[in-house]
């Protein structure tokens, strides 16, 4: 399917000066899905899925069979599991999580233009905002706004989370905000900054707000990764620059740097063993779940990640007693449900091996007609494939958001340019 047919295949409602201003609202919220005012148990609102009803019309071939599949798969989920009581809260909540970005994906694959160009200049004003907000987090200034912060995002603060963590932002923790950070940046960095000769600076000041601000070693992670692809001949110049102001940075506390000092310092068992513990449950899930989906093909379905996530970690045959996530709060070391991390590795969770496969493929062939665009469009694909394999939460839709959105401005530009 080329690009042309994507954009040509509109179907989405056209609407009057009303319903542009609703798109203008609830586009905006796109952005800021762990703002919930305490109303909602759940860290994320479904915005994405409130967009998604609204301006979806119609789908197409590959998005109804994907609908379909999900809504067999969820029937089965349903059917094995209904005589557990808290099963119902679970499946609707677990099944929210993936429609909420799965639906706002297919819809912005096909909203007009002139839309496109909206969500991009309101990701524009939410980037500077949100770096105008950290800088005033991490300084203290905007401590005294903390009963605000806590009103709009109840596991949020006014300030640093501590002397070696980072700012949330409008979000739930920094490793959250850090990485939709970056994806805003990105959309900021291709789409509004000109001058290519900033590039570079202006990078590296993000790896500044990473170490300093954000204090997050999976930010940390996702960043040199944009750098890994951005640079690919130049890798060396930066590694070189990183040697020459490591010691420097290794005099700061932020938890990425006391990370790094750590694994410096360890040998290869002890530090695979600093990593499982320093990340909370994120290491340990994939691998515990990629052992699962191999032993169970297609899962135990949707909403029974508790009993799934039990047995993914006996199969592992760890000693989960040694795991800070598993001993604190009382959870004692025999084991304690988790969630994975990664949006792809829950699917394989939830669907097995052939879940993880499916997701993946359809995720990749809606994305395949913007490859050809370009360099920056080949980066942003294969940076959003891993982010949604390892990193992150189900149902976040700003990286999801800023890929689409950002994946179509370039093709239309290359497209005009031709």
């Amino acid at each position: 399917m080329s690009y042309t047919t994507l954009k040509n295949g509109v179907n989405v409602r056209k609407e009057n000066i009303y319903g542009r201003a609703i798109f203008i609202v609830i586009a905006t919220l796109l952005y800021f899905p762990s703002v919930n005012f305490g109303l909602y148990g759940s860290e994320v609102f479904p915005y994405a899925l409130i967009f998604s009803v609204v301006m979806l019309r119609r789908l197409h071939t590959v998005e109804i069979v994907f609908v379909l599949l999900f809504t067999v798969s969820s029937i089965f989920s349903i059917f094995f599991n209904v005589d557990k009581p808290d099963f119902a809260y679970e499946f609707f909540r677990s099944a929210g999580a993936y429609l909420n970005v799965m639906l706002v994906f297919f819809v912005l694959l096909h909203i007009s233009q002139d839309k496109v160009k909206i969500l991009l200049n309101i990701g524009k004003v939410i980037f500077i905002g949100l770096t105008i907000l950290g800088l005033l987090q991490i300084s203290g200034i905007a401590e005294p706004l903390e009963p605000l912060f806590k009103f709009l995002v109840p596991r949020s603060s006014g300030e640093a989370l501590g002397a070696s963590r980072g700012v949330t932002l409008l979000s739930t923790e920094p490793a959250r905000a850090g990485v939709e950070y970056l994806f805003l940046y990105l959309m900021y960095r291709f789409a509004f900054l000109k001058r290519k000769k900033s590039y570079l600076l202006l990078d590296l000041l993000i790896g500044a707000a990473v170490l300093f601000i954000f204090k997050s070693a999976v930010v940390l992670l996702v960043y040199l990764i944009i750098l890994a692809l951005l640079y690919r001949t130049k890798v060396v110049f930066l590694a070189v620059l990183a040697l020459i102001i490591s010691p420097l940075l290794l005099s700061f506390d932020g938890r990425s740097i006391l990370l790094i000092n750590e694994l410096l310092n360890a040998d290869s068992g002890t530090a695979f063993h600093i990593l499982m513990n320093t990340s909370g449950n994120r290491i340990f899930s994939i691998w515990a779940v990629s052992l699962f989906s191999l032993q169970y093909p297609f899962g135990l379905g949707v909403g029974n990640w508790i009993e799934s996530s039990l047995i993914a970690a006996k199969l592992t045959s760890y000693d989960l007693s040694t795991l800070n996530y598993f001993t604190a709060y009382g959870r004692g070391g025999n084991g304690f449900p988790f969630r994975a991390t990664g949006f792809l590795m829950n699917a394989a969770m939830d669907f097995g091996i052939v879940g993880f496969f499916g997701f993946l493929t359809t995720i990749v062939y809606r994305l395949i007609p913007f490859w050809k665009y370009g360099y920056e469009s080949k980066v942003i694909i294969l940076l959003f494939i891993i982010k949604i394999s390892f990193v992150g939460s189900v149902g976040t839709p700003v990286e999801w958001v800023s890929v689409v959105i950002l994946l179509r401005y370039l093709a239309d530009s290359r497209v005009k340019n031709n």
